[in-house]
């Protein structure tokens, strides 16, 4: 429960530094509440995909150049661990404002500028988010169909493509929530602190 906390509190000086959405003593309404529910959601999966990808790669190497062994379903698994992250962090590096972007115009922008130029690129990743949500779908019950199964592990193949949609979908939410942060003047901002020196 610590952690979870810590993280949610991480996550609100983050994304919204300031007064507003999230500020200190102020009640969260629904889509907040599922916001930060979200937030630990994408933290865990991150999280569980990382340790099972790097257990699985450390445990392959040392099989494979120590004992001159190896597990057939390792790299199946952990590539599909992969795809998972990539997925569901589309829609963590929105919440976080992580995403590589060229900033040179919003830094010369006045609010006003700034805040309709946030709201028209959440305008487009909420429709980026459903042409990922529509054609993950689309793979996910066509691989449901034909009862395709992964050649390493013979796991159901549509488990696997179930993260695109559920990325898309977390996506569009992610770019929702900036649309409407972008006119509380909220804009997603990483804090990076300097150490000694200047």
């Amino acid at each position: 429960m610590g952690v979870g906390v810590a993280i949610h509190d991480i996550d609100k000086k983050i994304f919204c530094r300031g007064t507003g959405i999230f500020a200190e003593g102020t009640s969260m309404n629904l889509f907040e509440r599922v916001s930060l529910r979200l937030a630990s959601f994408e933290n865990g999966m991150m999280i569980l995909g990382m340790t099972i990808a790097s257990f699985l790669i450390t445990l392959q190497v040392v099989l494979r150049y120590v004992f001159n062994y190896s597990i057939s379903w390792a790299e199946e698994l952990t590539r599909y661990a992969i795809v998972w992250m990539s997925f569901i962090g589309a829609g963590m590096g929105i919440r976080k404002g992580a995403h590589i972007s060229v900033d040179l115009l919003f830094v010369f922008l006045s609010e006003r500028g700034k805040r309709m130029l946030s709201a028209a690129m959440a305008v487009v990743g909420v429709w980026f988010g459903g042409v990922i949500l529509y054609t993950g779908s689309t793979l996910v019950h066509r691989t449901l169909l034909t009862g395709q199964i992964s050649p390493a592990m013979e796991a159901p193949i549509f488990l696997v493509y179930l993260g695109i949609p559920l990325g898309g979908l977390i996506f569009m939410f992610r770019c929702v929530e900036l649309f409407v942060k972008s006119f509380r003047g909220l804009f997603p901002e990483v804090e990076v602190e300097r150490k000694g020196g200047m």
